[in-house]
């Protein structure tokens, strides 16, 4: 199963429809809180985050901190336009769907 996390919602169906279309489970949501809580309920079954940098509420860099107090196990992959001095693996955006899929398999 993924989580994907992002506040743009074309973002969050483009890579829910890629993922899925190649078999994966995924989850979606648009916000840090939210993000927690899928982590927490669904932690047994989760092989990847794809989060954003840069939303409302709870910075995806805020919310990864959180998800790492819960579980250092799940690989986090940060997306972004700008940033790239992080410690995580990052999908610089604009992305195309083969570079999607090439982090996930």
């Amino acid at each position: 199963m993924i989580l994907v996390v992002d506040d743009n919602e074309e973002i969050r169906h483009l890579l829910f429809a890629t993922l899925n279309a190649r078999g994966y489970e995924v989850l979606t949501c648009c916000d840090g809180f939210e993000a927690i809580r899928l982590y927490e309920e669904h932690l047994s079954d989760l092989e990847l985050v794809i989060m954003d940098v840069t939303m409302p509420m709870l910075s995806g860099i805020d919310a990864m901190g959180e998800l790492r107090k819960i579980s250092q196990e799940t690989p986090i992959v940060i997306m972004n336009g700008y940033f790239h001095d992080l410690d995580v693996p990052l999908i610089q955006r604009p992305f195309t769907q083969k570079q999607v899929l090439s982090l996930v398999s």
